[in-house]
């Protein structure tokens, strides 16, 4: 079946080369089966062409998936040839996924170097990229692998924190095994801080998960029993430990078996006989001797009473303690995280102090709208109700005059006399109801005024049928000379007994001396001969005794 998978791949391989669309999504499909089959990936991205790779987006997808693949073949890599493609792409391009992932194998890559504190900003800036990550599995990872950098440089409880992480992540993932791993190394981290409640609840979680200890692999059974001889030694049982210690021999594989675990607790429980046996078996097995075993050994030969060997040991745990301590010292490790976490920090400082500052000039340049606004309103206002007075003032100007016509004038006839009385009355109410009431002038006259404004037009109108009943002639006169309904309109208020200068008040327009000059013309009436309002209401007269339509020079 893996076979014919391997084929249908090849198959799609040759397809995919043809076109850059083609490429792109096959490339995609080798990433939807790389964790259930990273060999059958490994087949597939070797026989893409490189020419195929026509853009940046598929020759750093290409390089991401490669770098998996060799990874998840038990390749290590220890250079940047093959990821470098997706380094210089997913910067600032691609998926959250993709850029974590990145960030994840560029950091193994510095891992296998030795290059703890490069890998180390890898991890955690992909932590910070992806706050709420997509791809669980990746940061599971990301935060495993973390941890393990923790653990070396003997930061105990980053490592208790990134492996309890992992595991939430793994679980996720529906990765029970790895769940399981990164728990044991939690439990393992506890008993460092001498935390053993913490360690053993852990435990308990395990074996909740798991059901039984034989659904744990041997290299996972050989830290579940180390945990729990260390437990039972820290609480003073010798034959827990010894229970644990037998259980461990027995049920896990004698090649997986960590015989310096072994040595140490019969050591712990004062076997001697049986530490040294295990010790020895370590030393078979273990080429390079970690700095514990040489711990171990200068402290078993001391109690059996073999001072050299005790001493020798004792020199070598100094030195490659020391040696150590020195590494850590000179390391940076430790404060990458914290140093990033600062430089996030003074981002946000930075960001939130950009946007405090545009908050308060938004508030400011909101207030100053607020205030030119109300400024506009008063202005506004200030303006209306200087125009209000100024149109009261105009009624009650015409108010005076009309009042002054009526009562100088007999000869207005009837009809006009009705007309002025009319609108005499109109303007006679609406001072009677609001000159009390200044406020109520100022707001709910407002369109009275308007409205009494307005009707001057209907007055006019009104004025203007009155002559053409009573004196016809006189109003066909001024049609045949070509006036305008409003030219005649003026005519008219002069036949009343208007003077010039009160039509233009009463009439309100500012081309009121234009309107006057060009009757004057329509008329044939001299410039310096007599005015205006004088030679109409002569006018009137003189058709209305003759009853024809005189010559304009007889008028003048």
């Amino acid at each position: 079946m893996k076979i014919f998978y391997i084929l249908f791949i090849t198959c799609l391989v040759f397809l995919a080369c043809n076109t850059e669309t083609n490429v792109n999504k096959y490339l995609n499909e080798i990433d939807s089966y790389i964790e259930t089959l990273p060999d059958s990936a490994l087949y597939a991205l070797k026989k893409i062409e490189p020419t195929a790779l026509t853009n940046k987006r598929d020759r750093a997808k290409h390089a991401l998936l490669m770098s998996m693949a060799l990874d998840k073949n038990y390749v290590d890599m220890t250079d940047f040839s093959v990821i470098q493609p997706a380094i210089d792409y997913y910067k600032e391009n691609g998926s959250y996924t993709d850029r974590l992932r990145t960030l994840f194998y560029t950091g193994r890559i510095y891992k296998n170097i030795g290059n703890n504190e490069s890998a180390m900003e890898c991890y955690v800036k992909g932590i910070y990229l992806n706050k709420y990550p997509h791809d669980t599995l990746t940061m599971a990872r990301v935060f495993f692998s973390k941890g393990l950098i923790n653990n070396d440089i003997y930061d105990y409880n980053g490592f208790c924190s990134d492996m309890l992480q992992a595991a939430h992540l793994f679980e996720i993932s529906n990765r029970n095994k790895s769940k399981i791993n990164a728990l044991l190394h939690a439990a393992n981290g506890y008993l460092q801080l001498r935390e053993f409640n913490e360690a053993m609840n852990i435990l308990n979680e395990i074996e909740k998960s798991i059901g039984q200890k034989n659904n744990m692999d041997d290299s996972q059974l050989s830290r579940y029993y180390w945990v729990y001889i260390m437990i039972s030694y820290l609480n003073g049982s010798k034959e827990d430990v010894e229970k644990y210690i037998t259980e461990y021999i027995q049920n896990v594989n004698e090649d997986t078996i960590d015989w310096l675990d072994i040595a140490i607790g019969y050591f712990k429980i004062g076997n001697y006989a049986k530490s040294v046996e295990a010790i020895k078996k370590y030393e078979k097995r273990n080429g390079i001797k970690k700095v514990r075993y040489h711990a171990l050994k200068s402290q078993l030969y001391e109690s059996i009473g073999d001072s050299d060997t005790a001493l020798k040991n004792y020199k070598l745990y100094l030195k490659i303690s020391d040696s150590i301590d020195l590494v850590i010292f000179k390391s940076n490790t430790k404060f990458v995280e914290n140093k990033f976490q600062m430089e996030i920090e003074l981002q946000k400082e930075k960001t939130h102090k950009i946007v405090s500052f545009l908050i308060i000039v938004i508030l400011l340049v909101s207030i100053l709208c607020i205030y030119i606004y109300i400024k506009h309103l008063q202005n506004r206002r200030k303006t209306e109700k200087e125009l209000l007075g100024l149109k009261y003032s105009i009624l009650e100007s015409e108010k005076s005059k009309l009042e002054e016509i009526l009562q100088s004038n007999n000869s207005i006839l009837q009809n006009s006399r009705n007309i002025l009385l009319q609108r005499l009355n109109l303007l006679n109410n609406f001072f009677v109801a609001n000159i009390s009431n200044k406020e109520k002038r100022e707001i709910k006259a407002h369109k009275e005024i308007i409205t009494l404004l307005s009707e001057r037009s209907n007055f006019i109108t009104s004025n203007i049928k009155v002559y053409e009943i009573s004196h016809p002639q006189f109003i066909e006169y001024l049609k045949s000379h070509n006036l305008t309904l409003m030219e005649i309109g003026y005519c008219c208020l002069y036949a009343i007994g208007l003077k010039i200068k009160d039509a233009g008040v009463y009439m309100n327009t500012s081309s009121h001396y234009n309107i006057n000059t060009e009757i004057r013309r329509k008329l044939n009436i001299c410039p310096n001969s007599t005015n205006l309002d004088i030679y109409i209401r002569n006018l009137v007269d003189t058709l209305t005794d003759s009853h024809t339509n005189p010559h304009d020079e007889d008028i003048q």
